[in-house]
């Protein structure tokens, strides 16, 4: 619990420092190795221990409404998690492979996503991103077909 409680820093470095060295997108594979093998562990294990976003939204939003009923239909979270990944492809494609590009491409999927899970944050209940999250809906896929 701890470690949930410093990881906000993690997203704010990856944001703010990712977008003038974009290296450091990197660490958002490398983290989401560490979900998907913690994945295995607990469904959603690493959402309630280790995600830098959901540490940021618990430490700096503090509304309590309900979040819409569609957005915990799995229809719904399925298309989040499709038009997700086409935006990242397609911005993939666009860095000619170079590991600086790639490095953005990170950041700026990040950065998106954090602004979204903010306004989110802001209308709902802090942690509503977290019900939509596209990773946090790979994990709970992987903790099924673990049982």
């Amino acid at each position: 619990m701890k470690l949930m409680k410093i990881m906000w820093i993690l997203l704010l470095f990856i944001i703010i420092v990712g977008l003038f060295y974009p290296l450091v997108g990197w660490i958002v594979p490398v983290l989401m190795i560490i979900l998907l093998v913690t994945a295995f562990k607990r469904k959603r294990y690493f959402c309630s221990t280790m995600c830098p976003r959901g540490s940021f939204l618990s430490m700096f939003i503090r509304t309590k409404r309900a979040s819409p009923k569609l957005f915990h239909k799995t229809g719904f979270r399925l298309v989040i998690l499709l038009v997700f990944f086409v935006l990242f492809t397609l911005r993939m494609m666009r860095t000619e492979m170079i590991l600086e590009q790639l490095g953005l491409a990170f950041v700026m999927i990040c950065l998106a996503s954090t602004i979204l899970s903010v306004i989110l944050g802001l209308i709902y209940s802090s942690r509503t991103w977290c019900v939509i999250c596209p990773m946090g809906l790979v994990q709970e896929g992987i903790n099924k077909i673990k049982k």
